[in-house]
């Protein structure tokens, strides 16, 4: 069923995730944002990417309190 309420996909993947940042560009998602120490992963602070991919041409919104977009 088509939610029309959905006009995207936002998601969070670690920087240093090669294959999972190929098979979502490969895929369609747009690496909108960078998030400094967003993950803590044994016992260590790790950078995250926001991806979008994009419902009906939405556009990704920029947060402005986080890191600057890529």
């Amino acid at each position: 069923r088509n939610n029309e309420l959905c006009a995207g996909v936002y998601l969070h993947v670690l920087t240093t995730n090669s294959s999972g940042i190929r098979f979502y560009e490969s895929n369609g998602f747009k690496r909108v944002q960078r998030c400094r120490d967003y993950y803590y992963i044994n016992e260590r602070f790790m950078d995250s990417f926001i991806y979008f991919y994009s419902l009906r041409g939405a556009h990704a919104q920029y947060n402005i309190l986080s890191d600057d977009p890529v």
